[in-house]
Order: structure tokens, then C-alpha cells, then sequence
């Protein structure tokens, strides 16, 4: 198997078959102008490691301190003197998001996988979850809702639904990598009546 990857002018190839993945470069290379930058170190902002047995068996669990239930308004607070402060923060947020999945429910600071009305300014909804292949988070999500809702149950169900959609591309994308999926996949919700 071969894996290509791309993102506008940026490819990432790796595969099962290092032969395979010689001839695809020795293709693209008579094709396109192309350099080859090696074994890959940093792609999309993000910097990648390899390790030869990767893993969390050495780690330990610790509480992440946080508010909870905290609502904040556009109002709020005092305004910050040089935007580029505030500019350099929010990167960082979200280079956190993206490079520690397993922090990223904190810094989003979402409480439940939906939050009925929890922006105070719009009153639209909070949808969040993650997705997991074994006990590797593959997939996030954190974002108001499109549009208002009069219910806490449907809010979950909106949730719940964009999660399932999710899981179909997934389990789709697995199925042509040529991962067959061997259990049911469990969605875990908090809302009787939205289940």
C-alpha cells in the first residue's frame, strides 16, 4: 500500500512497500518538478518526530485545572494594548489544538460534547467531539452551531448527527486504506431524549 497525501503544493508519500514508493516518486519526479526533502521533519506547521517505539506507556494522568461552566461575552473584560499579544496567543492556542489533542478539550474549553446557548452574544449552540481509532484521537471537533436552537435535546441530536457524519467519512476513508472495520463503532452521548 501507498499513501499520498497532499495539501496544495505539498506531498507527503509513505506506504507498506518502500519499492512502491520509490517508483511513485521516480514518476512524479519525470512529471512534475519536484525536490525530494527526505524523511519528513515538518509539514503544515507542524514538527514531526520519529520515534522507533512511540507510545504513552511512560506517561501518568494529571488534572487539568480549569474553569467550569464559565460563559464569557464579547464585553467583558479590558481590551489588550498591543493586538499582536492577543494575535500571538490565539496561535499558540491553536498550534496547542493542533500538535496536543490530548489538551485540546481544555483550551477549547468545552464542557459537554453540545452546549445549549452557550455563547451569551449569539445564543447558538456548542458542538464538540473527538473521534478515536483504539485510544488514538484521529479526529476533533469544536465549534458553535449554525444556527439557534430552542432545545437542549436538539442541540445534542444536531451534535450527535454531525459526529455520525464524521464516522461514516472515517470508517469510509479506513475502508480505502484497506482497514476493514471489525466492531461497531459506539458513539457516547449524555442526552436521553437527543438518544
Amino acid at each position: 500500500m501507498v499513501i499520498l497525501l497532499v495539501y496544495v503544493d505539498d506531498i507527503i508519500i509513505t506506504g507498506s512497500d518502500s519499492g512502491l514508493i520509490n517508483k511513485l516518486q521516480q514518476v512524479l519526479h519525470a512529471t512534475f518538478h519536484m525536490k525530494d526533502l527526505g524523511q519528513l521533519t515538518y509539514f503544515l506547521g507542524l514538527e514531526v518526530h520519529h520515534r522507533p517505539n512511540a507510545g504513552l506507556e511512560d506517561t501518568s494522568l494529571v488534572a487539568t485545572p480549569m474553569e467550569v461552566k464559565v460563559k464569557y461575552r464579547e464585553d467583558e473584560g479590558a481590551l489588550l494594548d498591543d493586538p499582536t499579544i492577543y494575535r500571538q496567543m490565539v496561535g499558540g492556542l491553536i498550534y496547542l489544538t493542533t500538535t496536543r489533542p490530548d489538551i485540546s478539550y481544555s483550551v477549547h474549553q468545552r464542557i459537554r460534547d453540545a452546549d445549549w446557548a452557550r455563547c451569551l452574544n449569539t445564543r447558538r449552540s456548542t458542538t464538540g467531539w473527538c473521534m478515536f481509532l483504539g485510544d488514538a484521537m484521529i479526529s476533533s471537533k469544536f465549534k458553535n452551531q449554525d444556527r439557534m436552537s430552542k432545545s437542549s435535546t436538539k442541540v445534542e441530536y444536531l451534535a450527535m448527527s454531525t459526529a455520525c457524519s464524521e464516522v461514516i467519512w472515517l470508517c469510509d476513508l479506513l475502508a480505502e486504506l484497506q482497514f476493514s472495520q471489525t466492531s461497531p463503532t459506539l458513539i457516547h452521548a449524555d442526552n436521553t431524549s437527543a438518544i
